[in-house]
């Protein structure tokens, strides 16, 4: 028999013939497991004295590259409740850490983050508003340590996410104006080093393309997803000729500033130029007109993670399909028909 201070889970899941993950789960009292693999678990471990940290085997951590100072540490609110709920039905305690907002020039920075965790929980969640790369999830393949990572995928390895079609969303939209008859569309994009904006403003490009609309380049004009770049953006637009009679935002941050402007400039609101955002967020229906948006459906998103993470710890496997959720166009009063 081992030596009781050296007993670990997996000295455990060896003897009991089950993966280390279901003997975590046996040990914390969580999980889906029948009667008699847990019982037979619990008696191994009482045998070899082995000693329970129940910290280790019951928190989740959700690590979160986000700016909780800005509106994008609200937005995320929704997702995270997703995740709180899940994870609570089997009994999950949520270790939140909240970062800050690490872009892609603190790789390095994020990846010592995320092997800091790994060394101490089963497994974790990850959010960022900037893509994680291949580079920093190695660690935790590495470490066998499963991992999902929400809103957003992982630049080089297809697997362990779940996220938002934003092409099929955008497309949606610009689609929506066209069919009311918009032929002159402008289009305020996110950063172009942002995987959603690039999504986005592609998916911009071929709705007009599908409908043999030109693509002008004075029509697409840069934003950073705050809305003082949406109002920078608008000023730029209000300039062009001839006006665009449609704009579709690539969220409703900018999109509501972009109207204020619009409106300021005597412009009448869908009548002159019509509006559409992204994202959904509740300034969109409280806006003047209400906005019409595409909503992301984050709290799906978050619940949705959490639940593939179960299902990684309580296989055994460190890989997953990723998830791609559908977005939903929420039609309200910023839009009108051209005929």
């Amino acid at each position: 028999m081992a030596n009781k201070t050296k007993v670990t889970l997996k000295h455990i899941a060896e003897k009991a013939g089950v993966s280390y993950a279901t003997a975590s789960l046996a040990l914390s009292g969580k999980g889906r497991l029948s009667d008699s693999t847990r019982k037979k678990i619990l008696e191994i471990a009482s045998e070899l004295g082995y000693p329970i940290d129940r910290r280790s085997v019951s928190d989740i951590p959700l690590i979160a590259f986000v700016d909780s100072n800005s509106h994008m540490g609200g937005f995320y609110m929704s997702l995270i409740e997703g995740v709180i709920d899940r994870l609570r039905d089997d009994n999950y305690a949520v270790l939140l850490d909240i970062c800050g907002e690490i872009g892609p020039d603190r790789i390095s920075e994020r990846k010592k983050r995320l092997i800091d965790f790994c060394l101490d929980y089963n497994g974790i969640l990850i959010l960022s508003h900037w893509g994680i790369t291949v580079e920093e999830i190695l660690p935790l393949l590495d470490h066998k340590k499963p991992f999902i990572v929400l809103d957003g995928s992982i630049l080089g390895f297809e697997r362990n996410y779940v996220t938002v079609n934003h092409y099929q969303g955008a497309f949606d939209a610009v689609e929506y104006l066209i069919r009311a008859g918009h032929r002159n569309i402008a289009h305020i994009s996110g950063p172009q080093n942002h995987e959603h904006a690039q999504l986005r403003l592609k998916a911009y490009i071929d709705a007009l393309k599908k409908y043999n609309l030109s693509i002008r380049e004075e029509y697409i004009v840069e934003g950073d997803y705050h809305k003082r770049s949406g109002a920078q953006a608008m000023e730029k637009l209000l300039k062009v000729k001839p006006l665009p009679t449609a704009v579709f935002v690539a969220n409703d941050n900018m999109a509501i500033t972009a109207m204020q402007v619009a409106k300021e400039k005597g412009y009448h609101i869908p009548q002159d130029i019509s509006f559409i955002g992204f994202d959904d967020i509740q300034a969109a229906e409280l806006s003047e007109p209400p906005l019409t948006t595409v909503r992301q459906p984050l709290y799906d998103v978050g619940k949705e993670g959490a639940e593939m993470l179960i299902k990684l710890l309580e296989s055994g496997n460190l890989v997953i399909e990723p998830r791609i959720l559908r977005a939903s166009l929420m039609i309200r009063e910023s839009v009108a028909e051209r005929r």
